[in-house]
């Protein structure tokens, strides 16, 4: 069973995980080209961190869903040896730790060629941003059965998010690093219920 699982955690390693890190590292890249990072202070900073680097959640948790479009990669998804919301659940780990661990990286370079914000609070809430439209993208991607509407539905977010005024902008905003400490919590709850929603409808077990 073990040899069966880590094949089937390879498989998808290299169907879906490889290719949507070189995506959001060449953002990054191209990021780096573009604009001067260092000596960043706060505010900068937080234009990099939350409201720059969250667009790579979309990238990477979006198309959770995306390979079994793909005939012969549908069917062992679907096969009886390795339960379907087993291999969707890995992918969601691989992503979240994908996206965990570069931001960690590039966060880090930030404070190092000079940065000056607080690490722990942009770490936290850029996490919760990204993991929010990471989200919004798979529920959208479940419940149209395309990845590409997923990836309009989040982006579309994203950029309302940029002009959004009034009742919206009043009580909830995904860019939390411009608002009190709490704000942090209704975008988490938002990124676990879409989680949820995708997760459960995909894998029939609702």
């Amino acid at each position: 069973m073990l040899r069966i699982y880590g094949s089937a955690f390879y498989k998808n390693i290299k169907i879906y995980l490889v290719f949507n890190i070189l995506c959001v590292c060449v953002l990054l890249i191209a990021l780096g080209f573009a604009t001067d990072l260092r000596n960043c202070d706060a505010r900068f900073a937080y234009s990099i961190c939350q409201r720059f680097f969250s667009a790579s959640g979309i990238i990477m948790l979006t198309t959770i869903f995306a390979p079994e479009q793909k005939e012969n990669i549908g069917e062992t998804i679907f096969s009886k040896v390795v339960p379907n919301r087993i291999i969707y659940l890995m992918r969601f780990i691989m992503g979240g730790l994908s996206l965990c661990g570069i931001a960690l990286i590039f966060f880090r370079l930030l404070i190092f060629m000079g940065g000056s914000f607080d690490f722990g609070k942009y770490y936290a809430h850029s996490l919760a941003t990204t993991f929010f439209l990471g989200s919004l993208g798979m529920a959208g991607s479940r419940l149209s059965g395309n990845v590409y509407v997923g990836y309009l539905l989040a982006f579309g977010f994203y950029i309302f998010e940029f002009f959004a005024t009034g009742f919206l902008a009043d009580y909830f905003h995904i860019f939390t690093l411009r608002s009190d400490d709490n704000s942090i919590y209704p975008v988490l709850v938002g990124a676990v219920i879409f989680f949820i929603i995708s997760f459960v409808k995909k894998c029939d077990i609702a």
